[in-house]
């Protein structure tokens, strides 16, 4: 849980936060293991989980069906001599969920893991893996692979589009230099927004993401406060508690509209 609150995956939730339109759902979750992994566990969340006979799932809308056929995939990987696999690492927490609909991924946890605790409220900032709006991220892949298809080349964008299964691939070539090439170009169209966002974020925020390293999230609160008082006075950001995520991308931990920004400047904030 800490860890997926540091990457910004999940946020506190203000405790003077109320939603007036009542559009809001907590998640029940628990440990997942893997048997072959028996030191890594995953947080599970339930989103068919029934109260009162409703659940986040009866409400979620699927979208267009986008993910390639596996039959596909598997004929067209047995086509030259080279073959490998890839897959795309945390696909799903990868992919944000606009801010307004947010309160419906709340739950319930002990800050810091400390159970004598009262729980605080948090929510997800990322699509969730079993809710049924999770196959937009497929959208998302196949968005990013159309944007800079003309940067990196025809046989990147073929091969996302094509020899993927949601986030697993099976991928023919006919030699392993030409495999090195593909490999190496696909991370680059993978990564490309998010070197983009740093790039505009280090313009516009160099001072508060300079700043946001030197007290990075997850030490003691006196290192948190020292932060804000860093930025008291001269940043517009500091009152939403940004930090930066496992990628180097600044995040901010409480809400935009909380922020006193213009028009132009909140806009771009809001793909944090």
């Amino acid at each position: 849980m800490n860890d997926m609150v540091k990457k910004g995956y999940a946020e506190k939730m203000p405790k003077d936060e109320v939603r007036q339109d009542g559009r809001i759902w907590y998640l029940p979750h628990h440990g997942v293991f893997h048997p072959q992994k028996p030191d890594k566990i995953r947080v599970g969340f339930d989103c068919s989980a029934e109260y009162k006979g409703e659940a986040l799932n009866k409400h979620l809308l699927q979208g267009l069906h986008l993910t390639n056929k596996l039959v596909g995939v598997l004929v067209r990987f047995r086509r030259q001599p080279v073959a490998f696999m890839a897959d795309i690492e945390s696909m799903f927490l990868q992919v944000h969920v606009t801010e307004h609909c947010r309160d419906l991924l709340c739950f319930l946890w002990w800050e810091n893991g400390n159970l004598n605790k009262e729980p605080t409220r948090y929510r997800m900032t990322i699509h969730l893996f079993g809710a049924g709006s999770s196959p937009g991220c497929n959208f998302a892949l196949k968005k990013t692979d159309d944007d800079h298809e003309q940067e990196f080349g025809f046989a990147a964008a073929e091969f996302l589009r094509k020899d993927f299964y949601v986030d697993d691939s099976l991928k023919y070539v006919p030699s392993t230099s030409d495999a090195m090439e593909l490999i190496y170009k696909t991370k680059e169209v993978l990564s490309a927004k998010r070197e983009i966002l740093k790039a505009a974020q280090k313009d516009a925020f160099s001072r508060e993401m300079e700043i946001s390293k030197l007290f990075q999230e997850g030490q003691d609160r006196s290192s948190a406060q020292q932060k804000k008082r860093a930025m008291k006075g001269t940043s517009s950001l500091y009152r939403l508690d940004p930090f930066l995520d496992h990628d180097g991308v600044l995040r901010v931990g409480g809400r935009i509209q909380r922020g006193h920004f213009t028009d132009d400047i909140q806009s771009s904030q809001s793909s944090f």
